[in-house]
Protein backbone atom coordinates (compact mmCIF):
# COMPACT_ATOMS: atom_id res chain seq x y z
CA UNK A 1 0.00 0.00 0.00
CA UNK A 2 1.79 2.92 -1.84
CA UNK A 3 1.00 6.32 -0.17
CA UNK A 4 1.67 9.28 -2.89
CA UNK A 5 0.52 12.63 -2.41
CA UNK A 6 2.98 13.80 -5.35
CA UNK A 7 1.70 17.12 -6.36
CA UNK A 8 -1.08 17.53 -3.58
CA UNK A 9 -1.97 20.58 -1.99
CA UNK A 10 -1.01 18.59 1.48
CA UNK A 11 0.88 20.71 4.15
CA UNK A 12 1.80 18.53 6.71
CA UNK A 13 1.95 14.81 7.86
CA UNK A 14 2.19 12.22 10.44
CA UNK A 15 2.69 8.94 8.59
CA UNK A 16 0.67 6.04 9.81
CA UNK A 17 2.55 3.93 12.27
CA UNK A 18 2.74 0.54 10.63
CA UNK A 19 5.01 1.91 7.54
CA UNK A 20 8.33 1.25 7.82
CA UNK A 21 9.14 3.26 4.24
CA UNK A 22 8.89 6.43 2.78
CA UNK A 23 8.00 5.86 -0.95
CA UNK A 24 9.72 7.19 -3.66
CA UNK A 25 8.39 10.41 -5.29
CA UNK A 26 5.48 9.87 -2.70
CA UNK A 27 5.78 14.19 -1.57
CA UNK A 28 7.15 15.04 -4.54
CA UNK A 29 6.63 18.82 -5.77
CA UNK A 30 4.38 18.82 -2.77
CA UNK A 31 2.95 22.02 -0.35
CA UNK A 32 4.12 20.12 2.42
CA UNK A 33 5.84 22.31 5.27
CA UNK A 34 6.61 19.95 7.98
CA UNK A 35 6.29 16.19 8.85
CA UNK A 36 7.40 14.09 11.64
CA UNK A 37 8.84 10.46 10.67
CA UNK A 38 7.74 8.56 13.15
CA UNK A 39 10.21 5.65 15.04
CA UNK A 40 9.19 3.04 12.49
CA UNK A 41 10.65 4.62 9.62
CA UNK A 42 13.77 2.99 8.28
CA UNK A 43 14.33 4.09 4.86
CA UNK A 44 13.29 7.42 2.55
CA UNK A 45 13.10 6.55 -0.68
CA UNK A 46 14.69 8.07 -3.65
CA UNK A 47 13.46 11.74 -4.96
CA UNK A 48 10.45 11.69 -1.81
CA UNK A 49 10.60 15.02 -1.06
CA UNK A 50 12.49 16.57 -4.46
CA UNK A 51 10.89 19.75 -5.23
CA UNK A 52 9.09 20.36 -1.86
CA UNK A 53 9.85 24.08 -1.74
CA UNK A 54 7.71 25.06 1.49
CA UNK A 55 8.93 21.72 3.05
CA UNK A 56 10.88 23.29 6.41
CA UNK A 57 10.89 20.90 8.68
CA UNK A 58 11.35 16.88 9.14
CA UNK A 59 11.71 15.69 12.11
CA UNK A 60 12.68 12.06 12.18
CA UNK A 61 12.15 10.13 15.93
CA UNK A 62 14.11 6.94 15.07
CA UNK A 63 16.71 6.52 17.78
CA UNK A 64 17.88 3.15 17.13
CA UNK A 65 19.99 3.91 14.15
CA UNK A 66 19.70 6.39 10.88
CA UNK A 67 17.33 6.06 8.75
CA UNK A 68 18.71 5.40 5.24
CA UNK A 69 18.43 8.48 2.55
CA UNK A 70 17.23 7.36 -1.27
CA UNK A 71 18.45 9.13 -3.90
CA UNK A 72 17.77 13.16 -4.21
CA UNK A 73 15.33 12.98 -1.78
CA UNK A 74 15.68 16.38 -0.73
CA UNK A 75 16.89 17.60 -3.86
CA UNK A 76 14.98 21.26 -4.26
CA UNK A 77 14.00 21.85 -1.26
CA UNK A 78 14.77 25.14 -0.83
CA UNK A 79 13.14 26.51 2.15
CA UNK A 80 14.13 23.11 4.45
CA UNK A 81 15.44 24.92 7.29
CA UNK A 82 15.37 22.23 10.03
CA UNK A 83 16.18 18.17 9.76
CA UNK A 84 15.66 17.58 13.70
CA UNK A 85 16.74 13.91 15.10
CA UNK A 86 16.93 12.33 18.58
CA UNK A 87 20.35 13.98 20.14
CA UNK A 88 22.10 11.09 20.53
CA UNK A 89 22.32 10.29 16.76
CA UNK A 90 23.17 13.92 15.62
CA UNK A 91 26.90 13.05 14.91
CA UNK A 92 25.58 9.95 12.79
CA UNK A 93 23.52 11.90 10.60
CA UNK A 94 25.71 14.66 10.01
CA UNK A 95 28.43 12.00 8.65
CA UNK A 96 26.02 9.73 7.13
CA UNK A 97 25.73 9.27 3.24
CA UNK A 98 23.22 11.35 1.82
CA UNK A 99 22.75 13.33 4.68
CA UNK A 100 26.03 15.05 5.21
CA UNK A 101 25.27 17.48 2.98
CA UNK A 102 22.78 18.81 5.41
CA UNK A 103 25.07 18.50 8.28
CA UNK A 104 24.23 22.34 8.86
CA UNK A 105 20.86 21.86 8.93
CA UNK A 106 21.00 18.72 11.28
CA UNK A 107 20.23 19.17 15.08
CA UNK A 108 18.51 16.96 18.24
CA UNK A 109 15.03 16.85 18.58
CA UNK A 110 13.69 20.05 20.48
CA UNK A 111 12.64 18.97 24.02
Amino acid sequence: SNIDFQSSTLEEITLPLHKTIVDGYAFYNTKLKSIILHANISSIGNNTFQLCRSLTDITILKSDGVVTLGTNALNLTNSLAHIYVPVNLVDSYKSASGWSSYASKISAIPQ
